[in-house]
């Protein structure tokens, strides 16, 4: 989520279809879109309609299983789509729900909720993110990173920098400042040898060698050469690619050069829109 001004959402043609009104945004899921105005964020539908009004004042995310997490007043909860909050506001931070759990952060740890609010997996770890393939990353053991099942029982031991969620079997893992893959029995696919890295989307994974982004399959084979200063996952069949200062736009999944925007910084797309910002350098990795 973003926190500066003049952020709108275009469609898969580059044409502008919600207007450039709000302060921020974030991506789209069930079909809403969290966006902030007067410091206040709410959902909007997918062509512009308020659906939830503005009166969350720490952050809204992404709707997922029917519930989104929202922060008021320091504390983060759980909401449904008609604004009725199912989990009352007590954690300090939270994420959404994925595969049926959440993780939420108290006094300082991070641990899993179910969707009635109970806690599954208890407070012990640093930093966790979300469950993909039954498996969560969690940093553990000395500020090291490995993985857990929804049991909470460690199956990849705690031996990375930094480690991405499973998505399409493989994971991402930094260890020594490279960057590689491993499959979900903790073997390395593709060995570390990337500057950094995304996790796979669609078939391929941006990754960067000495300040520039390509991708790769599979096999670990350079498919989109490195030419990018900065480049997001595949989703909806685009990658949103930055060729130097405010000049960004979006490739396939060959490479090519779709369309090329006008806008200062672009997200990746989700549910056939995608937030992008002008007067603003919005976030990278």
């Amino acid at each position: 989520m973003l926190s500066n001004i003049n952020y709108g959402f275009i469609d898969k043609s580059g044409k502008q279809v919600i207007d450039f009104l709000y302060e921020g945004g974030g991506s789209f899921g069930q079909g809403i879109v969290s966006v902030r105005n007067n410091g206040l964020w709410g959902y909007i539908d997918k062509v512009g309609n308020l659906v939830i009004p503005h009166q969350f004042n720490n952050g809204a995310g992404a709707f997922s299983e029917d519930l989104a997490c929202v922060g008021i007043n320091g504390k983060w909860g759980y909401i449904n789509q008609k604004a009725e909050m199912i989990i009352e506001p007590e954690f300090d931070n939270a994420g959404g729900f994925v595969e049926g759990l959440a993780r939420v952060r108290t006094n300082g740890k991070w641990s899993y909720i179910d969707k009635n609010g109970n806690n599954v997996i208890r407070e012990q770890f640093e930093w966790v993110d979300d469950f993909s393939q039954g498996l969560a990353a969690v940093r553990i053991n000395k500020n090291k990173c490995g993985f857990i099942n929804k049991q909470g029982e460690i199956v990849i031991k705690a031996q990375y920098d930094w480690a991405s969620r499973f998505f399409e079997g493989l994971a991402g893992v930094a260890i020594n400042n490279k960057f590689g893959y491993i499959d979900m029995t903790g073997k390395y696919v593709i060995e570390p040898q990337f500057d950094c890295g995304w996790a796979f989307s669609e078939g391929l994974a941006g990754v960067g060698i000495k300040g520039k982004w390509g991708y790769i399959n599979y096999l670990g084979e350079m498919v989109i050469t490195p030419q990018f200063e900065f480049g997001w996952t595949f989703s909806d069949g685009l990658a949103g690619v930055r060729f130097a200062k405010n000049d960004w736009g979006y490739i396939d999944k060959t490479g090519q050069v779709i369309f090329r925007s006008q806008y200062d910084w672009v997200n990746a797309f989700s549910e056939g829109l995608a937030l992008v910002g002008i007067n603003s350098q919005g976030w990278i990795c």
